[in-house]
């Protein structure tokens, strides 16, 4: 059963008691331990541990670099393939 946690930040400052706070982080402290459980139980069944998974450094180098003046130019003609054509010699010119 999958519970999505909320983040402190997703729950309205009225709300915020110092209840609810120690409940937040005890239950993030249990799925994390929860997690690692899971991983070990893997690795002593053979199997892989979950990766962890780097975000994307894709998305920043976008944002931050502009497009050069060659790679925003595409020539229409550069991505089409010429096509040869063979003509076949006569069997009279010999």
């Amino acid at each position: 059963m999958a519970v999505k946690i909320p983040k402190i930040d997703e729950i309205p400052i009225e709300e915020q008691s110092p209840l609810v706070l120690t409940l937040l982080e005890s239950l993030n402290a249990l799925a994390e331990e929860n997690k690692a459980l899971r991983d070990e139980i893997a690795i002593l069944k053979g199997e892989k541990a979950k990766p962890k998974i780097k975000p994307s450094s894709l998305e920043g180098r976008r944002k931050t670099k502009p497009d050069s003046s060659k790679n925003a130019q595409v020539q229409p003609n550069a991505l089409k393939p010429k096509l040869l054509r063979y003509i076949k010699p006569s069997r009279f010119l010999l």
